[in-house]
């Protein structure tokens, strides 16, 4: 893991523990926004799980 992930892979729980998506006017866009959230936290993951294989 790379320090400098860190802050971004906070940021990406913050989100998803329930904090809503502000920018979105509708619930089809907090949907929206949310799925490219655990997009994003699935990609962390498997970068993580490459990483500890690597190791």
């Amino acid at each position: 893991m790379v320090d400098g992930d860190l802050g971004e892979r906070v940021g990406i729980l913050e989100d998803l523990i329930g904090a809503p998506a502000h920018e979105a006017e509708t619930l089809a866009e907090q949907v929206e926004l949310h799925s490219a959230r655990i997009v994003k936290i699935h990609k962390l993951i498997s970068d993580n799980q490459k990483d500890m294989v690597d190791r």
